[in-house]
């Protein structure tokens, strides 16, 4: 259609019918334990262990590979950011293992979800990304400092699964960086 004075033409429909894709860069999210909650695993004499094939360390961080689409909705950061690997909490002979890293915004919620690979797991976390994610002029997104904190689900998997009173709801966990 030939657009009047002041209009101009999208290919593909009207500028509301086409939703902009952002694209993340990066390859890797690195998950940095809350310095508070290390202090009280180590405390309680708790172990953390990365899970292949993520790396790293608790103290250097967890370097957690992406595996899903980069490509992302820029209005409201639609679509799930999947990772592999994880942590694995040890306390005497109990355990949890964290793995699929999942981040979504579905309902406007972030969460990641966390469970052995038969399950579904359960919204261990939210994750904040409003104060994390900038798209630059090229639609290009990256995400620094999002903060994790534990759900009322995760805590009650965390305290069951370790047999402690560690975790609770609203507590930091960690921060989470793609880069």
């Amino acid at each position: 259609a030939e657009g009047g004075a002041g209009e101009i033409d999208a290919p593909g429909g009207s500028p509301s019918e086409v939703e902009a894709e952002c694209t993340l860069v990066q390859r890797t999210s690195i998950l940095t334990l809350d310095g508070a909650l290390a202090t009280g695993l180590a405390r309680v004499g708790a172990e953390v262990k990365v899970i292949a094939p993520a790396t790293g360390s608790v103290s250097r961080g967890i370097a957690l590979p992406i595996v899903t689409s980069r490509k992302i909705t820029c209005a409201d950061y639609g679509r799930v950011i999947g990772h592999r690997g994880g942590i694995e909490l040890d306390l005497g002979t109990s355990r949890i293992e964290l793995r699929r890293f999942r981040i979504t915004t579905a309902d406007g919620g972030t969460e990641v979800f966390t469970g052995p690979r038969t399950s579904a797991g359960v919204p261990a976390f939210t994750a904040d990304l409003d104060a994390a994610i900038e798209p630059n002029l090229d639609n290009i997104i990256t995400l620094r400092r999002v903060p994790l904190t534990v759900t009322a689900a995760g805590a009650r998997a965390l305290n069951d699964a370790l047999g402690t009173e560690l975790f609770g709801p609203g507590m930091p966990f960690g921060l989470l960086d793609i880069r």
